[in-house]
């Protein structure tokens, strides 16, 4: 018999749909989970400069791909905003509410939705899990062209990764 796994829902943070966007992996999120969500607010903070690098994929992708949901004015987002800003505050309150995991990196974002029992992943985990299927061949490539673009990312969890996907 054969076993299928469940692909799992996202919800998307500003940083990864940019990072993932200049290294030409946004597609990956299509792959790998049945579906992606993008709180309005975070779609203008990765898009909404036209001249910003990326913004243009993010913008299409998000287009053809997500599902843009209007931003929520609750009180569970107003408490979210003393810690994290307003997009992340937006992202885990959707994650929540769609009680799925948010495609995150801010390391204090994290640090919330993990707080409040949410899966988090970030773009290394997404190039880890990509190269797992199949759909990356290397992930030491990615990295670097992250690193170009200015991507922070700690040194630490970039060895991990690379540990961990034998590179």
């Amino acid at each position: 018999m054969v076993q299928r796994t469940v692909k799992p829902l996202i919800v998307a943070d500003a940083g990864p749909l940019i990072a993932l966007a200049k290294i030409k992996q946004l597609a990956l999120l299509t792959v790998l989970f049945k579906s992606v969500h993008i709180p309005a607010y975070v779609l203008h903070e990765a898009a909404g400069n036209a001249a910003m690098a990326g913004a243009a994929e993010v913008r299409a992708f998000a287009e053809a791909h997500a599902t843009i949901h209007s931003d929520s004015v609750d009180p569970i987002v107003q408490t979210l905003c003393i810690e994290v800003d307003a997009g992340e505050a937006q992202a885990i309150a959707l994650a929540q509410s769609l009680h799925c995991g948010v495609l995150m990196d801010d390391l204090l974002g994290r640090g919330v939705a993990k707080r409040i029992g949410l899966p988090v992943i970030g773009v290394l985990g997404v190039l880890l899990q990509g190269k797992r299927a199949g759909h990356v061949a290397a992930i030491r490539p990615c990295v670097d062209a992250l690193t170009l673009a200015r991507y922070r990312l700690s040194d630490a969890l970039v060895a991990e990764v690379l540990r961990l996907a034998n590179e």
